[in-house]
């Protein structure tokens, strides 16, 4: 048995950092990331085999995927995150603006959009204290979880796909005519 190196270089240079041989996860064994584009911040590689041709495409999915892992800690709430949020173009540029741990106004749409976005990064967390009693009335989930009946109503009254982002998977709203959503939900990662 011998040990070799890889012998090509990440096919995006460079741009994807200064470890020329460390795309796909630094496994290329099990994983593959042939344009050297995702995993983009963490160490989990992306799926990118959905067949959603929004989140399949590494040019919008790069900056979906940058900007709800750069949600802030929210201040008033330890370990739990703002939830942020925006539109896209098919080019991959992307609006980014941040809400509370609730929810996240992402403003108007451009003409180019094609999608609409936003995080639900405490999927699955509890609560805050205040909201420990509204929970117990049962006024409120004991956790944060899924897609809002507010999610639904936004993303039927608009024209493009909402793709919301948990800890590990996405659901896409598309709207069908007269408010009315299908719901999709892909997983978020691959695994070997």
């Amino acid at each position: 048995m011998s040990i070799r190196s890889l012998t090509q270089e990440d096919p995006i240079g460079l741009a994807g950092g200064l470890n020329l041989y460390g795309f796909a996860n630094g496994d290329p064994v099990n994983f593959s990331d042939p344009f050297g584009l995702c995993p983009p911040v963490d160490d989990d590689p992306c799926n990118v085999n959905t067949g959603d041709p929004n989140l399949d495409n590494l040019k919008t999915r790069q900056p979906l995927e940058t900007n709800i892992k750069s949600a802030p800690e929210d201040p008033e709430n330890a370990g739990l995150f703002k939830e942020v949020g925006g539109w896209c173009t098919g080019g991959g540029s992307c609006s980014k603006r941040a809400g509370d741990i609730y929810s996240v106004a992402i403003g108007q749409p451009r003409r180019s959009s094609v999608l609409a976005y936003h995080g639900h990064p405490n999927e699955g967390q509890p609560l805050t204290k205040d909201d420990a009693a509204l929970a117990a009335a049962g006024q409120r989930h004991n956790v944060f979880r899924g897609v809002s009946p507010q999610d639904r109503t936004n993303a039927g009254a608009r024209r493009v796909p909402t793709y919301i982002f948990t800890p590990n998977t996405i659901i896409r709203l598309t709207p069908t005519g007269k408010g009315a959503v299908d719901e999709t939900t892909f997983p978020r990662w691959t695994t070997p």
